[in-house]
């Protein structure tokens, strides 16, 4: 969970031992069909500024699914993050078949740590319990958008308060993480720094087509205005002319192939060969090949292409588009077909037909071809499709194609839209290097890769698809393979898609680095489950508890509108799992997997690590499947003895590079889970509250980061009370980063990193500990006074938090005399707030990040003490209170003190000052 959290205004609500759910945007399934996602923005501490775009169209929307434990009434609020060109929108909320609707304030732009309004909606009746959807959906948008959308607040409400849970009701899906669920953080761990060979000063080297010549030199084919074709030697430096210019003056080229030693170039109206008649390096002549297919004036009516197979040349035609990219009508004739070219006369016949925008064909080494189409209207998200003579692929316009009246050839590889790709393009067949006999691919909204891997089961195509790289310079647009796997991309950016990347150009080469890598080569489709291919033997003991992965299946619907969500999405329980004995491959058992679905096999991020001590580089594949295979089982097995299992993120142990370091230094003495052994275990380690021995004295210590990281360097600076002082010295055999690790391994055995600080031991018990917040719930906590606001505060990470743009109050239900009060608390950047007594007569004391003014009472001078505080840290206070009299410690600091009328026992506050702020561990012994 994120330690920031945007919660609710004042509204007015009195609020008794209610259950509060906020479904933050960062959480949302966002269904989209124009690409639709969070953003982040300025209006809260860094880690908390985390919204969904403002969205126009019906068919956009976020969503999640929650829990009804118990069916009741719900009051329902929505955060809104920026109010930019949305003011006047109205939106319904609904939740199963309940309804709310709301109109976005017209309050123009909101900027800075104010700069979100929430909207109360009412409430509604949730009348069964089990799953439901909350949908947020777009009702009427007269300006620009329909909201920028911060959370989503349910609060059970009324004598009979509905209680929620987010999430599936089975184990919750995993956060994504560079090559888990989002694209990679980097180059591939395998591949060298890319080799840029764009010449130095040249114009905008946008490439759209790219072949090897019969001597070793590339052919390159650029848009620009004036449509060149260049010939580069990679072996030469730039100083030695390693770029050629060989052609110009064509008209939009969007391919090359080399034939017979002749460049032959795809424009928008013909195909061109190239002549260089007098052998002087230069084209003389551009002899047209063809320019039989119908062009209108339309610019979206590019050829993609070409290829050469058996004497004829293979060209695509992409449709013409509106501006929004949904299909013109009328279209000219044989838009969106595969023509199939007779060099001879020009002339030519549709191969296939029912494509859409078809940036990149390629043959593999039988013969087969295969088209990469773009997302749009029949297409609900890019897809790699065979061709073969006579197919229709499902894209419709006016009048109709005459092969429209046959069945759909579907395609067999689906690649779901933003979560994987955008618009993806050629790609190219892999014969050498780690990953042979696989297809990569680019795709004009991110600078890097993607992999596939095809079968044919029963005479049809299909595959999986991977994630490969980052790291490009630019997209890639066209691929070519090199000499021992090196790959050659062509790079372009289109400026109506946000491409990332240093530029927008170029012409990069990547080649294998030798290094050793630990990724997931491939994943087969068996008969009942999956088997995943591993480039290196996975650690000893890993991977055989099924808990450790997660399988999901959906399934889409062609239709007239742009792209498509979804559909009958719904998870498949993994049986079993299964190591081979050379810990390569991966053997799951799954039941439900269905023909015509899309299935993603994902693995746990950071559980999996190879017997070299590599983490996995990427953990998800996503299986087209048209032919379940027939007798073809997957593997079984029994898990062998001291086998690992895996505890989900948050609740025990998750790999980590330090494991393997735990496993060879500490496993002897100290356990991940709660055993008992000679040392302390790691379970629940951090938070807890010690008393240690230093230097001769007894003290009481609260475990964090610098304690571990002190008890790995110096094993007798503090000996743990119930255990013997065998720690070994480890700081000559670690080097800084390897403590790092294993500190951070020892903080992932505790749940939610250690935030069970709410927690009382039988010890705290025996000594008069009372917790005032349990982590779970606002049971104990209202209002400070009728009508102030309450309902703003709310629940995450196991810690009460504001973030409002008002003052705020919360206080205990309970009034507390004489006694010692603890609790730790963070700030944001800049924040300040207070916490006191009811009633006025007790001033209230001033947490904030500044030192000088942190820990004070109001209206007393500045703290000569001056406690170390920093903002988002938690930090720790302790008020005794006795009489008249109460004395404050901040971090163990005395920083103020009071005297006055004992007024007896009153409420103990919690008041924020319009910053986010974080209260936990809060508890009380009477004196």
């Amino acid at each position: 969970m994120r330690a920031l959290v945007p919660l609710l205004l004042c509204l007015g609500v009195s609020v008794r031992a209610q259950s509060v759910l906020d479904l933050t945007a960062e959480t949302a399934r966002l269904v989209s069909l124009s690409g639709l996602a969070t953003a982040s923005g300025d209006f809260a501490a860094t880690g908390d500024a985390r919204f969904v775009q403002g969205w126009t169209s019906r068919f956009d929307y976020p969503s999640w699914t929650l829990q009804v434990l118990r069916p009741g009434r719900v009051r329902v609020a929505v955060v809104l993050s920026n109010g930019d060109g949305a003011g006047g929108a109205e939106f319904a909320v609904r939740i199963g078949a309940s309804e709310l609707t709301g109109t976005v304030p017209s309050t123009g732009g909101w900027r800075g740590r104010k700069a979100f309004r929430v909207l109360d909606l009412g409430e509604m009746e949730l009348p069964a319990a089990g799953p439901l959807r909350a949908e947020i959906i777009p009702l009427r948008v007269p300006r620009l958008s329909v909201m920028g959308l911060k959370d989503l607040l349910l609060l059970g409400t009324g004598p009979a308060p509905a209680e929620l849970a987010a999430g599936e009701s089975a184990a919750p899906a995993w956060a994504d993480t560079p090559g888990f669920g989002k694209p990679t953080g980097g180059l591939h761990p395998g591949l060298a720094a890319p080799e840029d060979l764009t010449p130095p000063g040249s114009p905008r080297l946008r490439v759209t087509g790219l072949d090897r010549m019969p001597d070793g030199r590339f052919a390159v084919a650029t848009w620009d205005a004036v449509g060149s074709v260049y010939l580069v030697d990679a072996s030469k430096t730039p100083e030695e002319g390693r770029f050629h210019l060989f052609a110009t003056g064509l008209a939009e080229p969007t391919g090359l192939k080399v034939v017979e030693g002749a460049v032959h170039v795809l424009e928008r109206q013909r195909l061109t060969r190239l002549e260089d008649r007098d052998g002087d390096g230069l084209c003389e002549a551009q002899v047209c090949v063809s320019q039989a297919w119908p062009v209108s004036s339309h610019p979206d009516e590019n050829a993609f292409g070409p290829l050469w197979r058996e004497g004829r040349f293979l060209v695509a035609t992409g449709v013409a588009m509106t501006p929004v990219g949904v299909t013109k009508n009328p279209q000219v004739r044989d838009r969106g077909c595969v023509l199939s070219i007779k060099p001879a006369d020009g002339s030519y016949e549709v191969l296939a037909a029912g494509n859409r925008s078809q940036n990149g064909l390629v043959l593999n080494d039988a013969g087969d071809m295969f088209l990469m189409d773009n997302q749009g209207d029949w297409m609900p998200c890019s897809s790699l499709f065979h061709v073969t003579p006579g197919a229709f692929f499902g894209h419709r316009y006016d009048p109709p194609h005459p092969l429209a009246s046959r069945p759909v050839k579907g395609p067999a590889l689906r690649l779901p839209h933003v979560e994987l790709s955008v618009s993806p393009t050629q790609p190219v067949f892999l014969h050498d290097g780690p990953f042979r006999g696989q297809m990569v691919f680019g795709d004009i909204s991110f600078s890097g890769l993607l992999r596939a891997s095809l079968e044919q089961v029963d005479g049809v195509w299909q595959g999986v698809a991977l994630r490969f790289s980052s790291g490009l310079q630019a997209p890639a647009n066209r691929l070519l393979e090199g000499p021992a796997g090196a790959i050659l991309a062509g790079e372009l950016a289109m400026p109506t898609l946000p491409a990332s990347g240093r530029r927008d150009h170029g012409l990069e080469r990547v080649a294998w680095s030798g290094r050793p890598f630990f990724d997931l080569r491939t994943s087969r489709l068996m008969s009942d489950g999956f088997e995943l291919e591993l480039t290196e033997p996975l650690a000893a003991g890993l991977g055989w508890d099924p808990a450790a992965y997660q399988v999901t299946q959906w399934t889409y619907l062609p239709t007239a509108e742009y792209g498509g969500p979804k559909l009958e999405e719904e998870s498949l329980a993994v049986e079993a799992a299964a190591i081979s004995p050379d810990r390569l491959r991966i053997s799951l058992a799954v039941k439900g997997v269905r023909e015509g679905r899309v299935v993603r096999v994902a693995l746990a991020p950071g559980h999996f690590v190879s017997e070299g001590g590599r983490a996995l580089w990427t953990g998800d594949a996503y299986h087209t499947v048209n032919r379940l295979p027939r007798a073809l089982p997957v593997p079984r097995a029994v898990p062998p003895a001291g086998s690992r299992m895996f505890s989900r993120p948050g609740t025990g142990l998750a790999v980590s590079p330090g494991e393997s370091l735990f496993r060879s230094l500490c496993a002897s003495c100290h356990s991940p889970d709660g055993t008992p052994m000679v040392g302390p275990t790691f379970h629940n380690l951090f938070g807890k509250r010690h008393f240690v021995t230093t230097g001769g004295v007894r003290h009481e210590i609260l475990v964090d980061e610098a304690f571990v990281k002190r008890s790995i360097l110096q094993p007798g600076a503090d000996i743990a009370e119930g255990f013997q002082p065998l720690m070994p010295e480890l700081a000559s055999r670690l080097s800084a980063g390897q403590v790092d690790s294993l500190v951070g391994f020892v903080r992932s055995c505790s749940p939610a990193g250690g935030l069970s600080r709410n927690l009382l031991t039988e010890k705290d018990k025996r000594e008069g500990w009372v917790s005032l917040f349990d982590g779970t719930s606002r049971r104990g906590w209202g209002p400070a006074l009728p009508g102030r606001a309450a309902m703003g505060w709310t629940i995450r990470g196991e810690a009460l938090t504001w973030a409002g743009n008002a003052a705020g109050e919360l206080a205990t239900e309970t009034a507390l005399g004489d006694g010692e009060l603890e609790f730790e608390w963070k700030i944001s950047v800049g924040g300040i707030a207070a916490v006191g007594f009811a009633g006025g007569s007790h001033p209230d004391l001033l947490l904030s990040d500044n030192p000088a003014t942190c820990g004070i009472f109001r209206g007393q001078p500045a703290s000569a003490a001056s406690p170390k505080t920093e903002p988002l840290v938690w930090q720790r206070a302790n008020l005794v209170r006795l009489g008249g009299r109460t004395e404050v410690r901040i971090n163990g600091v005395k920083t103020a003190e009071w005297s006055g009328q004992d007024v007896g026992k009153q409420p103990f506050v919690l008041r924020d000052e319009s910053h986010p702020v974080w209260f936990r561990g809060l508890r009380f012994r009477a004196r």
